[in-house]
C-alpha cells in the first residue's frame, strides 16, 4: 500500500507560488478597481490637475494590498514550503502506522471485510491518534449480492447531524437527498460550488481599521459624489 501525501520540493514551490501570484493579482484589481471609480467620479481637468497626486495615492495603495504582501509571501516562503511538506510527511507516518483495531464482517452475509484502503481524516480537535481508517465491502458482495451500490461519503460530523434533522423534518431520509443530489447533477452535467469570499490578512487588517475609525467617528460623510471629489482634491494638493 503507497502513501502519497508527501510530493516532491517542487510541488510546493509551485503551489506557494501560484497563490502568491493569486493573492497580489486580487489586489491588483482591487487597487485598479478604486481607482477606476474615483476616476468616474472627477472630471478630466481635475485629473489633469491632481495627475501628479493621483499617481502618489496609486503608489501607496499598490504598494500596501500588492507589494509589501508580495514581500511578505517571498520572505515567509521557505518556511510555509517546510511546513507543508512536514505536515503531509506525518500524514503519511500516522498511515503506515496506522491499524484496525480489530477484524470486521458484514452483517447481512457474515462475509469478512476487507482493509483495502486507508485515508488520513483530521479531526477538529487536536489528538495524538488522529488517523482515520476506510473500510470498503468485497467486490463481489457490493456488484454479486446487492441490487444497489454502496458509496462511502466523507463529511463533517456537524454537517451530517445538521442533515439529517432537516431531513427527518421533511421526512425523508438522507440517501434520498444524495440520490436526488445524484440524479440532477447527471441530469444537468454540472456542479456549482459556491466559496466564501474572504480577504487575505492584508486587507482584513485595512478593513478592521477603517471600522474602528467608522465606530469612533473619524470619517467623513458627502450628501453627493461632487462633494466628495471636491474633498479628495483638496486633499491631493
Amino acid at each position: 500500500m503507497s502513501y502519497k501525501y508527501l510530493q516532491d520540493k517542487s510541488y510546493y514551490e509551485n503551489l506557494y507560488d501560484k497563490q502568491t501570484v493569486s493573492l497580489c493579482r486580487a489586489g491588483e484589481k482591487t487597487v485598479n478597481s478604486i481607482f477606476s471609480e474615483m476616476e468616474k467620479k472627477a472630471s478630466k481637468a481635475e485629473l489633469v490637475k491632481h495627475q501628479a497626486g493621483w499617481y502618489l495615492w496609486y503608489s501607496i495603495f499598490y504598494f500596501q494590498f500588492v507589494e509589501s504582501l508580495a514581500a511578505q509571501r517571498y520572505q515567509d516562503r521557505e518556511k510555509a514550503i517546510q511546513e507543508k511538506a512536514g505536515s503531509d510527511q506525518e500524514k503519511d507516518n500516522l498511515l503506515e502506522t496506522s491499524r484496525p483495531r480489530k477484524s470486521y464482517f458484514c452483517l447481512r452475509c457474515g462475509k469478512d471485510m476487507a482493509l483495502i484502503s486507508k485515508e488520513y481524516m483530521p479531526r477538529k480537535k487536536s489528538s495524538s491518534n488522529n488517523w482515520g481508517l476506510t473500510l470498503v465491502l468485497p467486490i463481489v458482495y457490493t456488484l454479486g449480492m446487492s441490487k444497489y451500490a454502496v458509496i462511502n461519503l466523507k463529511t463533517d460530523p456537524e454537517l451530517k447531524q445538521l442533515a439529517a434533522k432537516t431531513a427527518d423534518r421533511l421526512g425523508i431520509s438522507i440517501s434520498a437527498v444524495l440520490n436526488n443530489e445524484l440524479r440532477r447533477f447527471t441530469a444537468e452535467q454540472s456542479v456549482v460550488f459556491d466559496v466564501p469570499e474572504v480577504p487575505n490578512d492584508q486587507t482584513a487588517k485595512i478593513l478592521a481599521s477603517s471600522k474602528k475609525e467608522i465606530d469612533s467617528g473619524d470619517y467623513h460623510k458627502f450628501n453627493s459624489n461632487n462633494k466628495a471629489v471636491e474633498f479628495l482634491a483638496k486633499e491631493l494638493k
